[in-house]
């Protein structure tokens, strides 16, 4: 059986604190200019930018987020609904559900195709969304990890619609993108500890996600690989 090509939570990306550079500089933003700029650059929707400004057209301060997060991440958590998609839609059919004998070498959770998409959903919302509003609002807390075998068997990942979850995940990244363009230094350096991570700053949390993102990519890789091996096997 012919597999198609692919069309296109774990390590922790490290990356460089430089401010300078006129680029980096603080700017005064009005709407129209945060449009111009910010969705070309990042493709940044409407909708986020609507977020930062309250639907209002007054200037306002612009976070340094450019000076405080590497723009490859941002970027890269801004390109991932994309690449999941076509990651997904390299499966055939018949592959969506499928599950290989042996899960030993699996770069991600054991989890279907299918179920990959459910799992990458749940952790943006009740993960990642949910530890980065927690430790804006609170003074460190404690951020539990979510139980992704518990969540697969209770919310039934396998009997999904795959449409429907990429479509939930891209409006989600939409409002976590909206949260982390909205932050200022002092909030970017707030702290908290994380199950399984140890203490951490909300900057640290953002790359633990763009992470977690790149490891569900390699796990879709892997299935596809995985897959075609098993027509060789037969």
């Amino acid at each position: 059986m012919q597999i198609a090509a692919p069309k296109h939570e774990q390590s922790a990306e490290h990356e460089s604190d430089s401010s300078g550079g006129n680029f980096f500089h603080i700017f005064m933003f009005s709407s129209v200019t945060i449009n111009a700029i910010f969705q070309p650059v990042w493709g940044i929707s409407r909708r986020v930018t609507n977020f930062l400004i309250g639907g209002r057209a007054p200037p306002i301060l612009f976070p340094a987020i450019i000076a405080r997060m590497n723009p490859i991440t941002l970027s890269t958590l801004q390109a991932f609904p994309d690449q999941l998609e076509a990651h997904f839609s390299a499966f055939p059919a018949a592959f969506v559900h499928w599950a290989p004998s042996s899960w030993e070498g699996v770069p991600s959770e054991p989890l279907t195709a299918i179920e990959q998409l459910c799992h990458v959903l749940d952790i943006e919302v009740e993960g990642y969304q949910l530890r980065l509003r927690r430790t804006l609002a609170e003074d460190h807390p404690i951020l539990p990890s979510l139980d992704t075998e518990a969540l697969a068997r209770e919310r039934n990942y396998g009997q999904a619609d795959g449409a429907a979850v990429l479509a939930a995940f891209r409006l989600a990244r939409t409002d976590t993108m909206a949260i982390i363009a909205a932050m200022t230094p002092a909030q970017l350096a707030r702290t908290a500890t994380f199950d399984g991570y140890g203490p951490l700053t909300v900057r640290s949390l953002v790359h633990y996600l763009c992470s977690h993102d790149q490891q569900h990519l390699a796990g879709l890789q892997w299935l596809l690989g995985k897959a075609d091996a098993a027509r060789v096997a037969e």
